[in-house]
């Protein structure tokens, strides 16, 4: 055997745990490959304007179920009133990152002059560049009868159109939203969106966001599919 023969091979061999280690990475399957924290702000703007303010975190349990927590505050400005609201939810979930999401979530929405509760089942499957998904929302667990569908596609890694049918973060009937990363200005940690909707009250809604998720390094399509969640509630984005 030539020294060179030699070298070749010893050079396969030390490499080979690298090349495993990397396909592991690749199929792994963990519902929250890792605990992440994010905080997002974002206005949506025309005859009834919403101011949102929202931290989550999102945790993983064991190697298929995960739990979010969120809260946030709303001001909502309309031309003959304004509100405040304050929102808690908490979630738990079991997700394949190649397959999709399944998620039961509570909510309590604090507004001027009463509480209200609600519960929401959401399920999302996972094509190779794009979701579907859909979710109840209801106060009653026996009553999930306020059916909401979604779908987004990935355009790129870090490039992504949402589609919500009766989003109910800003009384849209229809709306669409563009979300991405900058990474080579910005970094991964940074994502934002602009959205326009066609709104259930007199005009239609403009939007823009941004959220922040410290040490995140990954892309968009990884952070909603392995990490953090695609939030779907009544006043949450």
């Amino acid at each position: 055997m030539t020294k060179i023969t030699a070298l070749l091979l010893m050079l396969t061999f030390s490499a080979a745990p690298a090349y495993a280690e990397s396909a592991k990475e690749e199929t792994h399957t963990k519902a929250v490959a890792e605990n992440n924290y994010s905080v997002s702000l974002e206005g949506n703007w025309n005859d009834v304007d919403f101011y949102t303010l929202q931290a989550d975190g999102t945790f993983g349990i064991g190697e298929h179920f995960g739990s979010s927590i969120g809260a946030n505050t709303i001001f909502i400005n309309g031309d003959s009133d304004s509100s405040d609201f304050q929102n808690l939810r908490a979630s738990i979930f079991t997700r394949n990152p190649e397959v999709g999401r399944l998620e039961l979530a509570y909510q309590t929405v604090f507004g001027p002059s009463n509480t209200s509760d609600y519960f929401s089942v959401t399920g999302e499957y996972y094509f190779s560049n794009w979701t579907i998904g859909a979710y109840f929302l209801s106060d009653d667990l026996t009553d999930l009868n306020d059916l909401n569908i979604y779908t987004n596609i990935y355009f790129t890694q870090t490039v992504r159109l949402e589609i919500d049918l009766l989003d109910s973060s800003d009384d849209s009937l229809v709306k669409g939203t563009i979300k991405f990363q900058l990474p080579e200005i910005t970094g991964n940690e940074w994502i934002f969106n602009v959205s326009y909707g066609a709104a259930l009250w007199d005009n239609n809604q403009v939007g823009f966001g941004v959220t922040y998720v410290p040490k995140f390094n990954g892309s968009l399509k990884q952070y909603y599919r392995r990490y953090s969640t695609n939030i779907k509630a009544a006043l949450f984005h």
